[in-house]
């Protein structure tokens, strides 16, 4: 049994296809010999998004990064994952002219930092006039002597001899290690693409530009295509909103954009409050009704994961909605890992927990009173979708109900409108804890799904305090039940396997002791735990040395929210091991532009005598 599939193009072409039974459309396509976006092939990247205008299908398996709920209800599909099960319509985000991807070959011919955070290269194809692409589009490049890519936004012209890029350099980053430290002009170099629906379409009205760090590559690949093509009759206005002032780059570009472009301006804003530029804060901060034109604007969008959920909450809460919204969001490299293990702490899961409840008794603040009925009805449905996965004290489909549990927390997050909030939250680990710890054996601590309704009825009732108490119990059964899950089995994660030292080791920076400054404080930590270094208004990433002078690095909890107005970008921790004595690890985190504090370093001590390394 086939479905017959139209596939509709923005730009006006129509292809239709044979879909199979139990076929995604994606294969069907591909089997057709017709191009549509498409790169995982997973439902993880979201490349592939359409919009399905008539027609049954399943939407099949998807993170809901790729895919929201509130898409999902929309229409919106995921090609790679869409099971048809009648003939469908379907509204294909990209021009027929967007999708031909292919795999190119070319030469380094450059490479060098931009800035410390920064880095750009480019390379000759060897067939560049098969290379067609649009700007803002990206590519697969493969990493040098590795069989693994990254992807890249172009951010040069689509009509330039040479195809450069703008990229972060991540600190341990195979790439970005590469880039820095081996690459030599003419070296070989390969990438699959174009890929990608984020691209810049016709100016119709005016366009806003929203980029964050190293979003920035594909508006510069935007940027040469209008001015290759001349004068814009439609005011662009880019925003570029970076952490540190050492982030910003490519200034001398925009300016050149910006004289020979006269209905193009831009304005850059850094987020740490110490900075030395007249514009602070986040890209949010600087959206006014002016650029929005009450909703007569093309908005576009590239940036890390918080920045784009920010802006949308942003744009929700201002309550306009943009006649058109392209976004990207990326994230940082995938490293290359072999099977190890690591056991999740109780103190962290504990931590995570507090963390949520401190969140969500905010919301509860700011929502009380002010929820529609359409959205308590919501809310309630919710709250009941739960039941189905839970009997007495046992989960019946453990997967189902962490799926359940979390669009039931999120919609009280996402209520309030608030995009720090959101992007606060958006940063905890709680589901994941429960993902990998609950087990159909664990048993069930208190009715969670009673205290859910609960909750709502709260609401239906405008009583705060009730609302409080329900959430200050259920956050109690919650990490009650998790240390139950503990107990029984501890879900391991990827981790990066520990390198066997040839000889005792010894910490390689033992020499610079005399030489660092004194310690803002000092913690006693269990051996082998992921730890979280709090203090108001910093946020840490964390990177953690396997052994003493080895390569291997694993990140433990990339980042942790402490705060909002103040962001740290790194913190490395090496582990010091002394042998296999319980307690023999020594952790010193060396913490680099801390809220415009340098060098600011923290001893974490096992319970033997300290050594200080930074």
């Amino acid at each position: 049994m086939t479905h017959q599939i139209t596939l509709r193009f923005e730009d006006g072409a129509t292809q239709i296809i044979d879909c199979r039974a139990g076929e995604s459309v994606a294969d069907a396509a591909l089997r057709a010999r017709i191009s549509i976006p498409l790169d995982c092939r997973d439902g993880v990247c979201g490349t592939c998004k359409a919009t399905c205008a008539a027609g049954d299908y399943q939407h099949g398996d998807y993170v809901d990064e790729a895919l929201s709920a509130q898409e999902a209800q929309a229409g919106r599909v995921l090609t790679c994952q869409m099971r048809p099960s009648s003939d469908c319509v379907i509204e294909i985000a990209a021009a027929s002219d967007a999708a031909g991807v292919g795999t190119f070959h070319g030469h380094l011919t450059a490479s060098r930092a931009l800035s410390p955070s920064t880095l750009t290269f480019s390379i000759a194809v060897d067939d560049r006039q098969a290379l067609s692409f649009l700007p803002g589009q990206y590519v697969n490049v493969q990493v040098p002597g590795s069989d693994l890519t990254r992807s890249y936004s172009f951010s040069s012209s689509p009509s330039e001899n040479e195809v450069s890029f703008v990229v972060r350099n991540v600190p341990q980053g195979l790439m970005s290690t590469w880039l820095s430290e081996h690459a030599s002009v003419g070296e070989a170099m390969t990438f699959r693409g174009p890929m990608g629906c984020f691209y810049l379409r016709p100016l119709e009205r005016p366009a806003l530009f929203l980029a964050g760090g190293t979003g920035l590559a594909p508006f510069l690949s935007m940027l040469a295509k209008l001015a290759d093509d001349g004068e814009t009759t439609q005011p662009v206005h880019l925003i570029f909103g970076v952490t540190r002032d050492e982030d910003l780059v490519a200034l001398e570009t925009l300016d050149a954009y910006a004289a020979r472009l006269p209905n193009f301006s831009y304005r850059c804003t850094v987020a740490d409050p110490e900075s030395r530029h007249p514009h602070k804060g986040y890209v949010t901060e600087h959206i006014d009704a002016r650029l929005l034109n009450a909703g007569e604007v093309d908005v576009y969008l590239c940036g890390p994961p918080p920045m784009v959920d920010a802006v949308r909450s942003y744009l929700d809460y201002a309550g306009v909605m943009p006649r058109n919204f392209y976004y990207e969001k990326f994230a940082g490299a995938t490293q290359a890992v072999q099977s190890g293990e690591q056991h999740l702490a109780a103190a962290d899961v504990d931590d995570a927990f507090d963390l949520r409840l401190a969140l969500e008794l905010g919301a509860v603040q700011l929502t009380m009173g002010r929820l529609s009925g359409e959205q308590l009805t919501t809310f309630r449905h919710l709250a009941d979708a739960t039941a189905a996965f839970v009997s007495g004290r046992r989960f019946l489909d453990v997967a189902g109900y962490v799926a359940a549990n979390h669009a039931f927390h999120q919609f009280l997050i996402e209520a309030t409108r608030n995009a720090q909030l959101i992007a606060l939250y958006a940063q905890l680990a709680v589901r994941d804890y429960i993902d990998r710890a609950l087990t159909a054996s664990v048993e069930i601590v208190g009715d969670i799904v009673q205290q859910h309704r609960d909750l709502v009825s709260a609401f239906e009732y405008g009583d705060l305090n009730a609302a409080r108490d329900v959430l200050a119990q259920h956050a109690h059964h919650s990490r009650t039940t998790m240390s139950r899950a503990l107990a029984l089995k501890t879900a391991p994660v990827v981790v990066t396997p520990p390198v066997p030292e040839p000889e005792a080791p010894r910490c390689p920076f033992h020499d610079l002791q005399p030489s660092l400054p004194p310690y803002s404080h000092e913690l006693a930590c269990p051996v082998r735990s992921c730890f979280m270094l709090r203090r108001d208004f910093f946020d840490i990433v964390m990177r953690t040395r396997n052994h003493a002078g080895s390569d291997h690095f694993t990140d433990a909890f990339c980042r942790f929210h402490a705060g909002i107005h103040r962001r740290v970008d790194r913190a490395d921790v090496a582990f010091h091991h002394r042998g296999d004595q319980p307690g023999a690890d020594v952790f010193i985190a060396n913490q680099l532009d801390v809220g415009g504090f340098t060098h600011r370093i923290c001893r974490f001590n096992a319970g033997h005598q300290p050594f200080g390394f930074n």
